[in-house]
Order: C-alpha cells, then sequence, then structure tokens
C-alpha cells in the first residue's frame, strides 16, 4: 500500500510537471529558446562523457579541483556585487535599512514595517547581528557586508547540493553539478540582494543531506542519528523564521520517511522529533517575542495570512499595491481578516470551477515560465553602477538582456524536461529514492504557490532541490556511457590480445 501511495506522489509530481513544461513550450515563441535547450542538452551530454571517461584524473584531485571551482564562484560572485549591485528598495530595503538604524540609534528606522509584516523580524535580527560583528572591525561598508554574507550562504547551499549528490550518487555526478551550477544564474545574479528568497536556500538542502546520511545509514537509535534529526528540525525551522514556506521540506521529509520505514523503525523516532520540534520551535517563538517587546512592536497592525491568499487571486497573482491599500485600510487584524475573507469568497464565487483552474493554470505559468527567477526585474531597480558589460546583461533594462533572457529560459526548460525524465525513470525501476523528498518538497511549494502570493523568486529558496530533481537521468546517462566505455575497451583489449597471439604463432613457425 505504501509503495503505491508513494508512486502515486510521483505520477501527480509528473503530471504537474508535464503541464508546466507544456505551458513553457506553448507560450515561448524564441527559435532562440529552443535552439539554446538543445545546445544545452548536447553540452551536458558532452559533459557526460567527459566525466564518464576522464572522471578518475577529478577523483584523484578532488579537494584541489572542488576548491578551485569554489574559488571561480566567489570571483564571479564579487564581480556581480561589484557590477550589478542596487541601492535596497521594497522589502529588501527595509531588512538592510533597519539593521543599521539599531546599530547607530538603538531604534528601527521603520517600526511599521514590521508591524505590519513581522515575519521578517527575525530576519533583521540576523543582519543586525551580522552588521554588528562587522561595526567591531570598523566596517561600515553594510551593504557589502550583506552581500558578502548572501555569497558565503548561496555557496554552502551549493556546497552541501555537491555533498548531498556524492552520497545519492558518486564524486563524478558531484563534480558534475559543481559545473552545472555555472548554468543556474540565480546563484549570481541574486548576489547583490540579501534577502530571504537566497537566505534560506541553504536550510532545505541541509536536511535533505542530513536526511540522506541517515537513510543510508543503519537508522538505529544512537547519537549521530539523534544528532542528523537535531540538526534537520533546528535547520528547517531555522529556516522557517525567514521564511514560512521552508516548512514544506519537514512534511515532505516526514512523508517520505513514513512511507519508506517498518511502522516500528517509525514509532523509534516520532517522539524525537516532536520534542526537538517543540523545544526549538518554542525557542525561536520566545526570541521573536523579545525582539517584539524589545523594539516595541505592534501586531495589532499586522497584515493577516489571508490578504496573500486575497491578492493571489487577482492578475497574475503576485504582488499588488491596490490589494495591499485594500487591506491597510481596515484597522484592527480581525477587520482585515473578514475583509479579506469576503473578498476571496467574491472572487471564487466570480471565477467558478472553470474559470478558477484556468486562474491556476495561468499562475503555474506566471511561476515556473520564467528562467531568469525574477532577478532582473529587481536589478532594474535603482543600480548603482549600470555602464557596465554585467549589468547591461542581466538587468531587464539593459542592451544584451534579450541574449540572456533566451539562454537563463533555455537553461530552464532543460532543466524541466530533465526532472520529467528523471520522475520517468523513478517510475520506471518503481524504487523509492531520495529524490523523491525533493519531488514531493517542490510540489508542496508549487500548490501553495497557486494559493498564495506567487513570484518566480520564491522558487530560489527550493532551486538546489529543483536541480537534484534532475539528476537521476543524468546519473543512468553517465552510467550507460561508463558500460558503453567499459565494453569497447574490453574489446579492444580482446582484440589486441587475439593480434599479439597470431603474432606469437607467426614467429614459432618461422622459427620452426
Amino acid at each position: 500500500m505504501k509503495k503505491k501511495l508513494y508512486q502515486s506522489c510521483n505520477v501527480l509530481f509528473l503530471a504537474l510537471f508535464f503541464l508546466i513544461t507544456l505551458n513553457m513550450i506553448v507560450q515561448s515563441h524564441s527559435l532562440f529558446r529552443f535552439l539554446g535547450a538543445i545546445g544545452i542538452i548536447l553540452l551536458c551530454l558532452l559533459g557526460s562523457y567527459l566525466l564518464a571517461k576522464h572522471g578518475d584524473f577529478v577523483l584523484k584531485n578532488e579537494k584541489w579541483m572542488v576548491s578551485f571551482i569554489f574559488f571561480v564562484y566567489f570571483i564571479l560572485q564579487l564581480i556581480c556585487m561589484h557590477d550589478i549591485a542596487v541601492k535596497p528598495s521594497w522589502d529588501f530595503g527595509q531588512i538592510y535599512a533597519n539593521p543599521i538604524s539599531l546599530l547607530s540609534t538603538s531604534q528601527l528606522s521603520n517600526p511599521e514595517y514590521l508591524a505590519e509584516f513581522p515575519n521578517n523580524l527575525f530576519l533583521v535580527f540576523v543582519i543586525y547581528i551580522i552588521d554588528g560583528l562587522a561595526s567591531l572591525f570598523h566596517i561600515t561598508n553594510f551593504l557589502a557586508v550583506g552581500i558578502v554574507f548572501n555569497i558565503i550562504m548561496i555557496d554552502l547551499a551549493i556546497y552541501f547540493l555537491y555533498l548531498t549528490v556524492n552520497r545519492l550518487y558518486n564524486k563524478k555526478m558531484g563534480f558534475f553539478v559543481l559545473l552545472l551550477c555555472f548554468f543556474i544564474t540565480p546563484f549570481f545574479t541574486y548576489v547583490p540582494i540579501f534577502y530571504s528568497d537566497t537566505l534560506t536556500m541553504l536550510f532545505p538542502i541541509l536536511a535533505l543531506y542530513c536526511y540522506t546520511v541517515f537513510i543510508q545509514k543503519d537508522q538505529e537509535w544512537n547519537r549521530k542519528n539523534i544528532l542528523l534529526w537535531i540538526i534537520i528540525i533546528t535547520a528547517i525551522l531555522m529556516g522557517m523564521q525567514i521564511k514560512f514556506t521552508v516548512i514544506i521540506m519537514l512534511i515532505a521529509i516526514l512523508i517520505d520517511y513514513f512511507f519508506r520505514v517498518r511502522t516500528t523503525t517509525w514509532k523509534k523516532f516520532l517522539p524525537l522529533i516532536v520534542a526537538v520540534f517543540g523545544i526549538v520551535f518554542l525557542g525561536f517563538h520566545s526570541l521573536q517575542s523579545y525582539l517584539v517587546y524589545k523594539w516595541d512592536i505592534d501586531l495589532n497592525e499586522q497584515i493577516p495570512y489571508t490578504h496573500w491568499i486575497m491578492m493571489g487571486l487577482v492578475h497574475d497573482g503576485g504582488y499588488d499595491k491596490t490589494e495591499y491599500h485594500y487591506t491597510r485600510t481596515f484597522h484592527t487584524k480581525e477587520e482585515k481578516t473578514k475583509a479579506n475573507i469576503d473578498m476571496i469568497k467574491s472572487r471564487l464565487g466570480a471565477y467558478g470551477p472553470g474559470g478558477y483552474l484556468k486562474f491556476l493554470n495561468h499562475k503555474l505559468a506566471v511561476t515556473w515560465n520564467d528562467g531568469t527567477y525574477y532577478a532582473p526585474e529587481k536589478l532594474r531597480r535603482f543600480p548603482l553602477s549600470a555602464n557596465n558589460i554585467v549589468y547591461q546583461t542581466f538587468s531587464n533594462q539593459g542592451r544584451y538582456y534579450k541574449y540572456y533572457s533566451g539562454v537563463a529560459n533555455a537553461i530552464h526548460m532543460v532543466l524541466l524536461l530533465l526532472i520529467m525524465g528523471s520522475t520517468v525513470l523513478t517510475l520506471y525501476h518503481r524504487q523509492a529514492d531520495v529524490v523523491s523528498v525533493c519531488r514531493l518538497a517542490v510540489m508542496g511549494l508549487t500548490i501553495f504557490l497557486l494559493l498564495w502570493e506567487t513570484r518566480s523568486r520564491y522558487l530560489v529558496q527550493f532551486l538546489p532541490l529543483i536541480i537534484v530533481c534532475a539528476l537521476p537521468i543524468i546519473d543512468q546517462t553517465m552510467k550507460y556511457i561508463i558500460n558503453l566505455l567499459k565494453i569497447r575497451r574490453e574489446e579492444h583489449e580482446t582484440t589486441t590480445n587475439i593480434f599479439r597471439t597470431d603474432i606469437s604463432k607467426d614467429q614459432t613457425l618461422v622459427k620452426s
């Protein structure tokens, strides 16, 4: 029964991504995008072939090669830091300005913002701590401090992606992923924007790595496994303080764990999971309450969660100023909630079942059909330096943006195709794998964004998981190439041996 339920989840995931990919193909009017996608697939095949054939060199020099790649990442990210940095605005501006004000005056620069959006309290606190540490060393360029912190968090996410792939497959695949990440542009275009999208990227992939270690080991009650679950839950709850949707990763892990193991094993760790979750959650909740008191935040001004559901029912389902001002016209949180719910009912009634499904399909396309992940729009706002080739490429007002957009969307299309192919492979083999955790998480996030406010940038936090979803078919391709090379080598050795035997016989006859 569990296996059938598990496979049903994979079937639903495949159907969802078939619809996503179909939307992207139908709505794409660029021949360049299709040609680019073919070129990228050929590059993936070439990369697989080269790693399969010459991967032993990589394995012998693994530490040096990995260190060199991360050094190149860092150099490219520093270039992005210099060339596409922007003056902090929108919510990002509040995350930047409030900590600086706390350091200089011990007061928030905009307490009203955090009263309305207390979900960003913890992130302001984190940046306040980072800026405070920098000021101890007389560093006052807090924009640079925030960007460097962002780079570290992004690169840690990539590093744990590499470690996870090493465990799931092998070191050749891990190295392949590191090379693949050069083509996943949000790892570079989001460098100047230290906000919740990139600063939560580490936590889901860290949890996946720990869960992978747990699943591949004995799963017995011991110190190591207890520690792994403590890290998993703490990482996810810490990510939750910055972006609530990180909780989807914990739900995916628990579903996978329930499907994968015997009931006796599940029951063994369930009390620990509940206890750790409760303790860590209370710890973060206490910190949140302390910050509300310390910084004098009036939670009566809070925008209720129903606001984002209401806003997600109009236009593209993204942020809308009119919706925000509508909610603000009501005074108490209860009044706002009631007004939002009434509007939600009205809009659903106006759509009807058919109209609502059509709208959801439109939201799905808005969320998934953008290979730039909305970064160019954010980079358009108040650039600090626009007269350079990097900004002119990555900003949606740049001269070369159309070329970048075409390449980014081609890469994205290939990623979607690889995800579908990998899911088909899993269904064919009918075996549970840790990759299914990623599928559950990505599907959960997608469903959540269909009901909530949506943007393609909201996928960035799960980007390492999306990459993992695409890997099984690449791994299978690499194994196929390795087997072909092995067969050819054996045939060559056999032919050589026969040839040598014939020569030896001829020499014997001549001597005779």
